[in-house]
């Protein structure tokens, strides 16, 4: 079975760079870079957008539960 070739990405060595500073950190999945781009992306966006990144899945779901006000004895109708 082939892969359709969609594109390849082009990785110069500043985003080499980029990589190794994050993961020399110690900050993988939050911390200042996070921060620099939740803000990046929402300046680009416009419109007074705040953009938040998540670390999972599951927490991306808790944050949507707490801004909704669902909580304990509320229904939550999800797929199996």
């Amino acid at each position: 079975m082939s892969m359709l070739p969609f594109t390849r990405p082009t990785l110069g060595e500043e985003e080499y760079s980029a990589v190794r500073e994050v993961l020399q950190s110690g900050w993988l999945t939050s911390g200042p870079r996070v921060i620099e781009l939740e803000k990046n992306l929402s300046a680009y966006i416009g419109g007074g957008v705040d953009v938040r990144m998540f670390n999972s899945a599951t927490s991306a779901l808790e944050a949507v539960l707490i801004a909704k006000d669902i909580g304990p004895g509320d229904e939550v109708i999800v797929p199996a």
